[in-house]
């Protein structure tokens, strides 16, 4: 069984698979992921720390804050510099051949937009037990105030 589209994201990686690439792949994720992690952490710790003074490590590393929130999203930008480390070390690739071409990938990425916009409309609709309902946590300045960093992170 074969999908045409999947050949395009894998053809790139054919000349160097290897068990050896496979396994440095793993190890330089990992070292580079850890050492980025531990570079940027205290970086956005002391950063959100302007946003939320009374915020405590303990509250922080709770994820019970909007500045623990913003925390665990910047977290992804530390996976991906971390996978372009790697590709680039250890596969000579850049991140960009992990996508494929920009055009499908960018059907794609509206094409999945649109089914989740679809599915939320219709997740608004059914009835979730009086748990779920959503409740106010911030005031509307204080949430406009976290929102670009949320957006961007």
């Amino acid at each position: 069984m074969r999908y045409e589209a999947y050949e395009t994201l894998r053809a790139p990686a054919c000349p160097s698979s290897s068990l050896w690439r496979l396994v440095g792949g793993i190890a330089s994720f990992l070292f580079f992921y850890l050492l980025v992690e531990n570079i940027s952490w205290p970086i956005l710790q002391s950063l959100l720390f302007l946003l939320e003074p009374d915020a405590s490590p303990a509250a922080l590393s709770s994820w019970s804050t909007p500045a623990s929130v913003i925390i665990a999203l910047f977290s992804f930008l530390n996976m991906i510099v971390s996978l372009g480390l790697c590709l680039a070390l250890v596969h000579r690739r850049n991140l960009g051949s992990l996508v494929g071409p920009y055009g499908f990938a960018r059907l794609q990425f509206r094409r999945v937009t649109l089914a989740l916009l679809i599915l939320t409309v219709v997740m608004l609709f059914l009835p979730s037990p009086g748990v779920w309902d959503p409740k106010p946590n911030l005031s509307f300045s204080r949430w406009v105030l976290l929102l670009p960093l949320g957006l961007l992170g």
